[in-house]
C-alpha cells in the first residue's frame, strides 16, 4: 500500500440521488404530505414528551439510587449500634452473673453469720438461764444453811444448857 487515502468506497446499498427523491414526491398528492407533516409533528411531540418523562425517570432513579444509600449508610449504622448494643447487653449480663453470685455468696456467709449469732445466743440464752436456777438454788441453799446454822446453834445451846444442868 502506498499510505494514501481510498480513493473510492463502495457501500453495500446504492444511494439514493436528490433528483430521484424529488421524482417520487412529484406523485405523491399535497394531501398525503400534509397527513405525513402532521404525523411528523405528532411524533416531534410524543419524542418530546418521552424525552421528558425520560428525564423524570432518570431524575426519579438519581433520587432513589441517593435514598437507597443513604438508608443502607443508615441501616449500617443502626447494625454497628446494634452490635455494640448486643456486646453491651452481653457484659452487662456477665457482671450481673457475677453480681448475682458474690451475693449470693455474701448471704449464704450472712445466713452463716445470723446462724453462728443464733447458736451463741441460744447457748447464752441457756447458759443465763442455768445461771439462774444455779443462783436459786445457791440463795436456797445458802436459806437452808442459814436455816440449819440456827437449828445447830439452838441445838447448842439447849446441849449447852443440860450439860450445865448435869454438871
Amino acid at each position: 500500500m502506498d499510505g494514501g487515502r481510498v480513493k473510492e468506497v463502495k457501500l453495500p446499498f446504492k444511494l439514493i440521488s436528490h433528483d430521484h427523491v424529488e421524482k417520487s414526491m412529484s406523485g405523491v398528492d399535497c394531501e398525503e404530505v400534509n397527513r405525513l407533516k402532521e404525523e411528523v409533528e405528532r411524533l416531534k411531540r410524543k419524542n418530546i414528551a418521552l424525552n421528558d418523562d425520560l428525564q423524570s425517570l432518570q431524575r426519579n432513579y438519581t433520587n432513589i439510587k441517593m435514598e437507597y444509600e443513604k438508608k443502607t449508610k443508615v441501616n449500617e449504622r443502626l447494625v454497628k449500634k446494634q452490635k455494640v448494643d448486643e456486646d453491651c447487653i452481653k457484659k452487662m449480663t456477665q457482671d450481673l452473673i457475677t453480681v448475682k453470685i458474690e451475693l449470693a455468696s455474701r448471704a449464704k456467709d450472712w445466713d452463716m453469720a445470723l446462724h453462728s449469732e443464733r447458736q451463741w445466743m441460744n447457748s447464752y440464752d441457756e447458759a443465763r438461764q442455768d445461771r439462774q436456777k444455779l443462783m436459786k438454788e445457791l440463795y436456797d441453799l445458802q436459806i437452808l444453811f442459814n436455816n440449819t446454822k440456827s437449828q445447830m446453834k439452838e441445838i447448842l445451846l439447849e446441849y449447852e444448857e443440860r450439860m450445865k444442868e448435869e454438871q
